[in-house]
């Protein structure tokens, strides 16, 4: 008869599981709405709900940090959120997929972005630097536009 009673926990344990893991689903894709339509100061405080409610999600901490960069007077904030989420990049990485845990190789270059924002342009440097190295040689596009971002750190440290 004792079994019965610890079946019945286990099953609700599981139920309640499902239940946080459709909701997280849904509050994800109502969130990256935003996003898709560029509405960066709706997106933000619709991932740090997340971010609050979920706690321990590499991606959501930095789609935090991207969104922190896209706000004109908050881009110190997106340093935190983007070198706490480093350690946790995925080559694989799924843009808009509620399951992806892990962050994006391009959150090297946002992390960049963040420290040159930060005006501490030799970790901004380092950074883009190490970005460039993770581009196929043949990307020539996304290799301009790191070599132009080195390039402006370099100014702005010469005259700081």
């Amino acid at each position: 008869m004792k079994v019965l009673p610890t079946l019945f926990i286990v099953l609700a344990l599981c139920a309640s599981q499902e239940t946080r893991s459709q909701s997280f689903k849904e509050d994800f894709y109502k969130a990256h709405v935003f996003i898709d339509y560029e509405m960066y100061d709706l997106a933000l405080p619709a991932f740090l709900e997340l971010n609050r409610n979920y706690p321990g999600n590499a991606n959501i901490r930095g789609i935090i940090g991207y969104l922190y960069l896209q706000t004109p007077d908050q881009k110190h904030k997106s340093l935190d959120y983007l070198a706490n989420c480093k350690s946790e990049l995925s080559a694989y990485y799924k843009f808009g997929n509620h399951k992806e845990s892990g962050t994006p190789l391009e959150s090297i270059w946002f992390l960049g972005k963040a420290y040159y924002e930060n005006k501490q342009y030799d970790k901004a440097i380092a950074l883009f630097q190490e970005y460039k190295d993770t581009l196929r040689t043949g990307n020539k596009k996304d290799r301009m536009i790191v070599e132009e971002d080195i390039r402006l750190s370099q100014i702005a440290k010469k005259n700081t």
